[in-house]
Parts: C-alpha cells; sequence; structure tokens
C-alpha cells in the first residue's frame, strides 16, 4: 500500500533537540498506533527517524463499494447463475423473501405450498463498476420470471436508498414498452419494499454449476448400463461387457441416491 513518509533529520544536534526527537517519536507510536507500520533510525544517520504509515483508503472505499440488490427473478436456479456473467457483480445468493408476515425461515415446501413467498436472488455487485440501474437491466435480461405463481414473480425488492432508482428505471421500461428477453413486458415486473431475507438450502446454491457437470455423468453411466460400450464395439467380450454394465447400473443409482440424500440431509435455511 502507499505510504506516508514522514522524515525528522538531525545531525549533531545538542540535547534538547534529541528531547524533541524522542517526544516525536512517541507521539507517532501513540498517535499511529492501528496504521503503524515501521519505525526506524538510520544507520548513515542515527539521529535520522523514519515513520511509515500503511494506507487503508483502498481497502475501505472497496467494502464501501460493495452493495446487495434482491430481485425476484423466476426459478432462482438459473439467474443466479446468468447474473455471475454480469461485469462488477460479485456473487450472487439463491433465496426466499416477499413475506413480511413471516415469523421465521421458511422450507422449499412452503415456498412452493403458498402464495406468501417468492424465489429471488440476492446479487452483491460493486457500483464502482455497475451501477443499480444498470443492474436493473441486468436483472430484466437474466429473468425467468412466471407471472401466473406468485413464487415465480417478477419483483424488485429495492432498498430505501435503491427505491426511487427502481421506481423511475421500471416507470421508464413501462413507456418503452420494454419486453425480456422471453417476451415478457416490463408491465409485469413490480416493486415490493424489502424484507427479510433467507439464504435457501445448500441444494439451491450454485445448482446448474454443481449439477451440470453430475447430470452428464449421469447420462454416460446410463448409455453405458444400456449397453452403448458393446453396440459401438468398443467391448466385444460378452461377459466383460456384462460386468462393465451392472457397474455403470450401480454407479448411476449411488449417485442418484447421493443426490436426493443432499436434499434430506441439508434443510438449513438462515436469514441473512
Amino acid at each position: 500500500s502507499t505510504g506516508i513518509t514522514l522524515c525528522l533529520a538531525m545531525a549533531a544536534v545538542p540535547l534538547p533537540a534529541a528531547l524533541a526527537f524522542a517526544n516525536h517519536h512517541a507521539l507517532c507510536q501513540e498517535r499511529t498506533a492501528s496504521l503503524f507500520q515501521a519505525c526506524s533510525t538510520t544507520s548513515s544517520s542515527p539521529m535520522t527517524h523514519t515513520c511509515r504509515i500503511r494506507s487503508t483508503t483502498s481497502s475501505s472505499t472497496r467494502l464501501q463499494a460493495e452493495k446487495a440488490a434482491t430481485f425476484g427473478m423466476g426459478c432462482f436456479w438459473k439467474p443466479s447463475e446468468s447474473m455471475l456473467l454480469v461485469p462488477g457483480v460479485k456473487s450472487t445468493m439463491a433465496g426466499y423473501t416477499g413475506n413480511p408476515n413471516a415469523s421465521g425461515p421458511p422450507t422449499y415446501s412452503d415456498v412452493c405450498a403458498s402464495r406468501a413467498w417468492v424465489e429471488a436472488v440476492r446479487v452483491t455487485y460493486d457500483d464502482e463498476i455497475i451501477t443499480y440501474p444498470q443492474l436493473l437491466d441486468a436483472f430484466f435480461d437474466a429473468q425467468e420470471a412466471n407471472p401466473a405463481a406468485r413464487q415465480y414473480a417478477s419483483i424488485i425488492f429495492p432498498t430505501d436508498e435503491q427505491a426511487p432508482m427502481a421506481e423511475s428505471w421500471l416507470g421508464d421500461a413501462k413507456l418503452e414498452k420494454r419486453v425480456d428477453r422471453k417476451g415478457l413486458p416490463a408491465l409485469a415486473t413490480t416493486i415490493e419494499p424489502a424484507t427479510k431475507f433467507y439464504r435457501a438450502e445448500n441444494y439451491h446454491q450454485e445448482f446448474w454449476q454443481k449439477n451440470r457437470p453430475r447430470f452428464a455423468v449421469g447420462l454416460a453411466l446410463l448409455a453405458i448400463a444400456s449397453g452403448a460400450l458393446g453396440g459401438v464395439g468398443i467391448v466385444t467380450d460378452p461377459g466383460i461387457a456384462d460386468r462393465i454394465e451392472t457397474a455403470a447400473n450401480g454407479a448411476f443409482l449411488v449417485g442418484a441416491l447421493a443426490m436426493q440424500a443432499e436434499r434430506w440431509l441439508d434443510k438449513k435455511v438462515v436469514e441473512v
């Protein structure tokens, strides 16, 4: 980090100057305790005192630049992945919100069985790279909303600071008769006050990133279990082919059970 260097140079000085040097050294240590990096006397000049102070401006500014936004975008699996491709977006989280009367965290079954909850995506972004109105553009383009069900509705959940910008953006989008990539008009998008946000069960997080390779392996195992290797002449010995097919079928069943067990065992939903 950038340092600020304070130098007091004294050579062959009388006692009062030496005392002044000592006082400066003590004051430097006292006032910069949390930022103090190094305090040294150079060998070439015994009375040269250097204090180096670590700058915290860049790190604190970066923390202030990171903000969060919450959107109802339909089933949260795909939008939570799509939003990660937007420059300036740092992370996404699948969760549940939209129920101001909630007494505690819901389960996925609760969300599916009621009209009180919305599947939502919490987006952490750097507003030095992307502004909130620009993030709204990305939300609208990435959503998979279905206005027939509140669970999958297109909803903006702004903070008090974000609310005026959200109102302005949605008003313009309606006037422009904007439609998303699936043809859903901006008229179907609504704004609701931000309410408690609950992080969904872990198996919902990064759903496609985790399960896309799992599904690919599963399909390959099913193909092998169905005799694909023998059918294309890779394995010609019937006995070996039978053992490979049996092993592939067993591996597929184990994988399917493991995925189901993940849902059974990991049901933790927490407020963030």
